[in-house]
């Protein structure tokens, strides 16, 4: 099983290439700053040559262009983009906006997936049955607005659209599209006041990932497996 990382340096991606590579799999992990990716630098050295790190910025077009590249055209049986930003300080109230690093949010937490989705098509196409998989969150769901964290709120769910859209479009080509959100984790981004551990989220993800039919293309679905409003 060839299996892509995107956002694999830390968290929830460091956690999913950890697992994958113990589970047997071969792992291509991207990373905005290898050489400051100590930890997953350490699982690569460790695994025969299972894992391989490549440089990656989802938000940046030429490196997501080179980081295909590096894949060739070989298939893939999954494609999994952990790699998100939580947005500015400054979103929660009209006349402190910081409209510029919105934008960064947008180019990281949207355009960014659909980028990797784009690059990485033929390599999807390649493998019959293939999962096109990006974590998104709660906090993306219109249905249940907050008042707060305006551009990351509205980052996520213009990615929930990007993919459920996507899946219609693939689904001709056999790939599963599905969105998946991790939970409050005890990362960087959630803190440690959250509720789940990397481990214990990554577990229940990769439960659900091995699961997914082309049924599930489009669906979105909390760590435990059930399916969630928009």
């Amino acid at each position: 099983m060839r299996v892509v990382i995107v956002g694999a340096s830390r968290g929830i991606g460091l956690e999913f290439v950890r697992q994958y590579q113990a589970a047997g799999a071969r792992v291509v992990a991207g990373c905005r700053n290898p050489s400051a990716a100590g930890a997953l630098r350490d699982i690569a050295k460790t695994s025969a040559g299972h894992v391989i790190v490549e440089a990656l910025d989802i938000a940046d077009g030429a490196s997501v262009v080179r980081f295909a590249g590096a894949l060739a055209s070989g298939p893939i049986d999954l494609v999994l983009i952990s790699a998100g930003t939580a947005g500015p300080e400054n979103q929660h109230l009209l006349g402190a906006l910081d409209f510029d690093r919105w934008a960064e949010t947008f180019a990281t937490n949207t355009i960014g997936p659909v980028r990797i989705a784009d690059a990485l098509r033929a390599n999807l196409v390649a493998t019959p049955g293939s999962k096109l998989v990006a974590l998104t969150s709660g906090l993306g769901r219109t249905s249940q607005p907050g008042g707060d964290y305006l551009a990351y709120r509205a980052s996520k769910a213009a990615l929930n659209n990007a993919w459920a859209n996507l899946a219609l479009a693939l689904r001709p080509e056999g790939v599963i599209c599905t969105l998946l959100s991790p939970g409050w984790v005890k990362t960087d981004m959630g803190g440690e006041k959250a509720d789940l551990t990397p481990g214990e989220s990554v577990t229940a993800l990769r439960a659900k990932i091995e699961t997914l039919t082309m049924e599930d293309s489009g669906r979105y679905f909390a760590w435990g497996g059930l399916e969630q409003p928009w």
